[in-house]
């Protein structure tokens, strides 16, 4: 159990966020009621519980006030999404300002350059694109289908931000856990993971591993991002669901099969197996090991518990890649495209080596056809 579930658990009343959607969900309601006595009861009832917001002094707002904030944020966007949702149509009502215009046609994708040349993309690479925080305007030949998958995946990374927001406040400011961690991980989440090379480069595996999900959606394969606690506190990066079938324990390699994770969805969790991942590169590999034997003493679990995935990339490497994916205008399909495919061939498959997928002829066909390997 993590220290943020064990604070929840010890907690009898309920918790902060069940307090703050409640609240929030009330005061959207009477937005548009002429009932000031009402109003004003619920504003002194959320003035009472979260505190006020000190407009001169930010800094001085209390954090429980910013939690409520974001969650009244969050509340309006689950609203937007579900009439966004019901009126799938011709034009897809996305809660971002800029979208990119694409092309669509017999089934497949395309973007158009600057130099005019056209691109074909994925919709795993649309997807994925959503993390690095560009998004697309799908032409209204788009099937429906597809328009709702992309519209649900664009509102859940805003919600689930808008959450890792909220958990960063709680644990930093009122927990008073891992300052410098969270601080960090409010730096990285504010300027898109271009400032350290580690978490720059799992940034770029877990969007990789969320294009073999997609563009191979008929191995069944799920990947999760994992949210800040489960990885300043659990030490995982990304979860990753896989269809049930026997678990091949090699040699040398660590897994555990967990609950359902709070990031995945309960459905697929019922029909496979779950394994959490702590990506790292051959610089940061010692570093990491470090933290998996602490966090797992703290967790009361063997240090074998963890899949550790090192490739090995230099920090040099990673950087060159992301900055010319900068200046290629950031490229549909993310830093990650940079990499060559003998590389995403080998990072997906050390993701899924203790996976029965692995020793399928047929899967391993699919994927070094999409990542061709080295020959």
């Amino acid at each position: 159990m993590s220290k943020f579930e064990q604070f929840e658990s010890e907690q009898e009343q309920p918790s902060i966020y069940d307090v703050a959607a409640d609240l929030a969900r009330q005061k959207i309601a009477m937005e548009t009621s002429d009932d000031k006595q009402a109003k004003s009861k619920l504003k002194n009832k959320i003035k009472e519980t979260f505190g006020s917001i000190d407009t001169l002094h930010p800094e001085k707002t209390p954090p429980t006030r910013k939690i409520f904030d974001l969650e009244l944020e969050r509340q309006q966007l689950l609203i937007r999404e579900n009439q966004a949702l019901k009126e799938v149509g011709k034009d897809l009502d996305l809660p971002v300002e800029h979208t990119r215009p694409l092309m669509y046609e017999n089934g497949n994708f395309y973007f158009r350059l600057e130099n005019n040349r056209e691109i074909e993309l994925t919709l795993g690479d649309l997807m994925s694109d959503i993390n690095w925080n560009r998004y697309y305007e799908l032409p209204a030949e788009v099937p429906a289908d597809v328009k709702k998958k992309y519209l649900e995946a664009v509102y859940n990374a805003r919600l689930d931000k808008l959450r890792d927001q909220q958990l960063i406040i709680e644990h930093r400011d009122i927990l008073k856990l891992n300052e410098k961690v969270y601080n960090e991980m409010e730096s990285e989440i504010e300027r898109g993971w271009g400032e350290s090379a580690g978490k720059l480069f799992e940034h770029m595996a877990l969007n990789l591993m969320h294009k073999v999900a997609i563009d191979l959606a008929e191995w069944g394969i799920k990947v999760f991002k994992a949210t800040v606690v489960e990885d300043a506190e659990d030490a995982i990066d990304f979860w990753i669901v896989i269809p049930k079938m026997p678990i091949n324990h090699l040699r040398g390699v660590s897994v555990i099969e967990e609950d359902v994770p709070a990031t995945a969805d309960e459905d697929n969790m019922e029909t496979g197996k779950v394994w959490r991942i702590q990506f790292t590169i051959k610089n940061l590999l010692a570093e990491k090991q470090r933290r998996i034997s602490k966090v797992a003493e703290e967790l009361n679990l063997d240090v074998n518990d963890y899949l550790l995935v090192s490739v090995p990339i230099a920090h040099d490497e990673i950087f060159s890649r992301y900055k010319k994916w900068q200046h290629q205008d950031k490229l549909p399909g993310g830093p990650e495209n940079m990499l060559p495919d003998d590389i995403k061939n080998g990072i997906v498959k050390q993701c899924l080596q203790r996976t029965e997928l692995i020793k399928d002829p047929a899967f391993i066909a699919d994927l070094d056809k999409k990542y061709p390997p080295k020959k």
